[in-house]
């Protein structure tokens, strides 16, 4: 969802919002990112799973407790 606030002759466009379903209560906004921070995010998230899918179950399970 993208949201749209006027600043004098400038419409600034937020990252996308999050509420809590049950009560429509604001929780995060997110900043939007350009491609090239989106690929680093992406290529970071695919090197740690690589390593996390390699530990076995009851480390992860001991880290995650």
């Amino acid at each position: 969802m993208r949201d749209e606030l006027t600043t004098g002759s400038h419409a600034v466009i937020g990252g996308p919002l999050t509420r809590n379903p049950a009560t429509g209560d604001f929780l995060q906004r997110y900043l939007w990112h350009s491609e090239e921070e989106r690929d680093a995010l992406l290529d970071a998230a695919l090197e740690a799973h690589a390593g996390w899918r390699e530990t076995p179950l009851s480390v992860r399970a001991r880290l995650l407790t």
